[in-house]
């Protein structure tokens, strides 16, 4: 009999083993180390006689709705090892019904702001997985996974579908968890089978009970028996999901989402619904102007500020990603990959310019072989499912005018180029997309010390041209080796060089406040370390023990945050401070630290600096008090 990957050993070469966190009738899932991207993920192997077309079906699925900031992300796929395996991101924070029913067992329910904000994020999911011309027919409160920030993450993939055709025969039964859909038994679904599993999803999260739904005939409780504050346009809402008849539901995710909207606003006077409702107004405009050929250009700082971001991270980012896939649109060139300051059209997704590619033919095993965005699964390799981390793009340099010289100019007027703009290399160019090579110091001084008669041309050395989505990481050993490199833009058009300089001051920039977060971590860790024990905090930010938390080391800013945050945590402490301000101010610092480790290039706020060292101060007082 199959035991399973033991813990701690390594599975194909990259992924150590923790521990195992689920297993299913097709595969085992187990916590583990990515060895190579150094982060923690999900991952699930398939078990001896699983269906492979399923397999190949849930990869094939969730390749079509990837990038999205709520659907559980997959990060790699091989189908034809032995056995099959498939990576997910690790979402550390469990089930959405762990959640509430973790608060009801402390006689709580869930809040009604915190059940709007996860049943708008599920419904942007289910508009994603509905836009791309599938079904998700297995939405249930154990396939939603809420992370560490509380946002939701729609998973399980198993069963989609492309809409209106019926699940094979190798698929099995309706999915015996949720709340599948009655047409699900007879006829082919739509978006709308979706909608009724959602619907009970809701109603359970906002109750804590299940629907009755035995059949026909049968009539729903309304949600507000149960609570008393649920508002009447929710229970109508809801209500409308669960209908029998799926012509009585509402027609879209989109629908649910704008119905939700206005409940929320004015069940509770507003909160985050003004800003979302900008946020529709700016799309549906910037789609009518796409349309009419006439897009809306703005920079990237203006863009992101309609989602309310003053910078980019993960979340903004993919945030902004799929509210524009949403409506068929996408910025030229990608708002990720270039400066805060640089301008970005918002065009139609079919309008996109497809000559992001090199210049030149790209060589297997080549520096810009390894520089290509590629999603590591072998069944769909979407360009959009990339994660988008420091790009080429992203350094000023690489948006700013290049200054050239022919293949026939002299060798004054390069040199003379070069002392007035204080250059090290100079472009040789005979269009805007024509890169020839470059002349530098170093070739010109070559040349003549050879031939002192030599014209400009023989000066001239090889000079690669990347695309400005090209990851940075990738081309350092390029600039290392030849100093620079010149990046061409969505046109093909050289649009800058990238230096050695720049590069070293792009990271220099991140040093200062890297090991300032550091000095936090460990302060904060000593602080928890010297005051509790594991045993007694376990509890507190692992409770279904998925993690595996055995010493202080495995801890993450997030853990320290819900430690403190518990009020009995705090008042051991015996600090004399103001706990909400203090956990507020380290939610804060904690999103600067994501920032800094996913090589965020955009420019930290000119007073980070001193808010870090203000809080390594007021740690090493008190801290230094135990």
């Amino acid at each position: 009999m199959d035991s399973g990957l033991p813990e701690g050993s390594i599975f194909a070469d990259r992924y150590r083993v923790d521990h195992l966190i689920g297993e299913g009738p097709r595969k085992r899932t187990y916590l583990a180390w990515d060895l190579k991207a150094r982060r923690q993920v999900a991952l699930a192997v398939m078990l001896p006689g699983a269906d492979p077309l399923a397999t190949e079906r849930e990869v094939e699925m969730l390749a079509k709705v990837s990038p999205h900031p709520n659907i559980v992300t997959l990060y790699a796929a091989d189908l034809d090892a032995d056995p099959p395996y498939l990576v997910f991101e690790y979402i550390p924070g469990g089930e959405l019904r762990d959640y509430y029913r973790n608060l009801q067992s402390q006689g709580q329910q869930v809040p009604l702001r915190d059940f709007f904000r996860t049943a708008r994020q599920l419904c942007r999911a289910l508009a994603q997985v509905h836009g791309k011309g599938l079904i998700h027919q297995d939405v249930s409160a154990t396939h939603i996974w809420l992370d560490e920030r509380g946002e939701a993450h729609l998973g399980d993939f198993d069963r989609a579908m492309p809409l209106n055709e019926r699940l094979p025969d190798h698929g099995g039964p309706p999915a015996a968890e949720g709340y599948p859909a009655p047409e699900l038994l007879s006829d082919a679904p739509d978006a709308r089978s979706d909608l009724y599993s959602l619907g009970g999803v809701l109603y359970e999260l906002l109750t804590g009970r299940e629907p009755a739904l035995a059949g026909e005939g049968v009539q729903v409780a309304p949600p507000s028996r149960w609570r008393s504050d649920i508002p009447s346009g929710l229970d109508k809402l809801i209500l409308s999901m669960l209908a029998t008849d799926r012509e009585d539901r509402p027609p879209s995710a989109q629908a649910v989402l704008e119905e939700l909207r206005s409940i929320e606003k004015t069940a509770l006077d507003g909160g985050h619904s003004d800003l979302e409702a900008r946020q529709d107004e700016f799309l549906e405009s910037a789609k009518k102007a796409a349309e009419c050929g006439s897009p809306f250009q703005m920079s990237v700082r203006e863009l992101i500020g309609t989602w309310g971001a003053r910078g980019r991270d993960f979340g903004v980012n993919e945030q902004v990603d799929a509210d524009l896939g949403n409506h068929g649109m996408t910025t030229e060139p990608d708002f990720r990959t270039v400066t805060l300051d640089d301008t970005v059209a918002i065009v139609l997704t079919t309008q996109r310019a497809t000559d992001e590619a090199p210049t030149s033919p790209v060589v297997a095993g080549s520096a810009l072989e390894a520089a290509r965005p590629q999603i590591d699964v072998a069944i769909n390799h979407d360009e959009g499912a990339w994660d988008h981390g420091l790009t080429i793009g992203n350094l000023p340099s690489a948006s700013k005018e290049v200054s050239s010289v022919s293949p026939n100019a002299t060798f004054e007027e390069a040199i003379t180029l070069m002392l007035t703009e204080d250059f090290s290399q100079l472009a040789v160019m005979t269009g805007p997309r024509e890169l020839k090579g470059a002349v530098s110091w170093k070739s010109i001084a070559k040349t003549r010390n050879a031939n002192p008669a030599a014209k400009l041309s023989a000066a001239i050395v090889k000079a690669e041209a990347v695309p400005y989505t090209t990851d940075l990481i990738s081309m350092l050993p390029v600039i290392e080796r030849q100093e620079f490199v010149f990046v061409h833009g969505p046109d093909r058009s050289i649009t800058g060089i990238v230096t050695l300089v720049d590069v070293v001051e792009a990271y220099g920039q991140m040093a200062s406040p890297f090991f300032m977060i550091g000095r936090i971590d460990q302060s904060l860790r000593h602080i928890i370390e010297s005051t509790f024990t594991i045993k007694a905090i376990v509890p507190l930010i692992d409770p279904e023990g998925l993690r595996g938390i055995t010493s202080y080391g495995q801890l993450t800013m997030g853990d320290y945050q819900r430690v403190l945050e518990n009020p009995d945590c705090w008042a051991e402490l015996g600090w004399p401070l103001h706990r909400k301000i203090f956990c507020d101010r380290l939610e804060k610092i904690g999103r600067i630290r994501n920032n800094i480790m996913h090589f965020n290039n955009d420019p930290l706020p000119g007073d980070v600096l001193s808010r870090l060292q203000n809080f390594i101060n007021l740690l090493q007082d008190y801290g230094n008090c135990r």
